[in-house]
């Protein structure tokens, strides 16, 4: 259905969960369990053809209820000049792929890898996504809703073989977690986070390199795609374990105002 790479992969990340709708000049994707999941609900555009006001009207009309707009465009680069000063963010991302395993350096001492094993596990796994998230900014309240739901559905999708969720663990406490999802030609490495204190470790590097050796035994010829903030720190750390840019891909977000 798409020719980025990094949407493909996206649409992996949200097997069983998302529908995705061809519409002729657009697609349609909508998350129904999860309404407040921007990118989960989302208009997705074939070309820059498409004025800004048949885009959000498309929207409006694919999400009627939505509070939020979200665009993004299928292997095309956008003008994005036409959301200045209209209340958009302009997201690019860049997305990074690997033939081969990664190499995985020694687990830092003291910490365990593993995957969430009880409700704890998972609840804890929430609390450490708020904490990364109200540090960006977020609201604690709506995102805590938000966090709620998504780690909901991420343990169903474990539980129907669809991937893996992995934290390094302090005792009990997650430090840092990763997620994978993947199928016989894809594996897509998702949502990277790291306890503040426990930052510039080599942590993430440590939970990329076991993670994908998980993941490369379960397909060994799969292509592995993560995706990162064009230019950010998170993307030179995976560009040192061998991966290399694919793509960069853009969207345009509204918040709800």
């Amino acid at each position: 259905m798409f020719r980025s790479l990094g949407l493909a992969t996206d649409a992996l990340v949200m097997s069983g969960l998302s529908t995705f709708e061809d519409r002729g000049d657009h697609i349609v994707q909508t998350t129904p369990d999860e309404p407040d999941f921007w990118f989960g609900n989302c208009v997705i555009l074939k070309d820059d053809r498409t004025t800004l006001q048949k885009a959000e009207t498309l929207f409006s009309i694919a999400h009627p209820k939505a509070q939020h707009v979200c665009l993004q465009w299928d292997g095309v680069e956008p003008n994005v000049s036409r959301f200045e000063g209209l209340g958009y963010d302009i997201e690019r991302d860049d997305v990074l792929t690997l033939r081969h395993a990664i190499r995985a350096p020694e687990l830092p001492a003291g910490l365990s890898l593993r995957p969430p094993q009880s409700d704890e596990d998972w609840r804890s796994l929430v609390d450490l996504g708020l904490e990364v998230a109200v540090e960006d900014g977020h609201d604690p309240v709506l995102h805590a809703e938000y966090l709620v739901k998504r780690y909901a559905n991420r343990r169903v999708q474990v539980s129907r073989g669809l991937g893996q969720w992995f934290a390094l663990w302090a005792g009990d406490v997650p430090v840092s977690s990763m997620g994978v999802l993947l199928n016989r030609e894809l594996i897509r490495f998702q949502d990277v986070q790291t306890r503040a204190s426990y930052r510039r470790r080599g942590l993430c590097a440590a939970l990329l390199g076991h993670v994908g050796g998980w993941a490369f035994g379960k397909a060994p010829d799969a292509t592995a795609v993560i995706v990162a903030e064009a230019d950010g720190d998170a993307g030179r750390i995976y560009r040192r374990a061998g991966f290399g840019l694919h793509e960069t891909v853009t969207a345009a977000l509204k918040r709800p105002q």
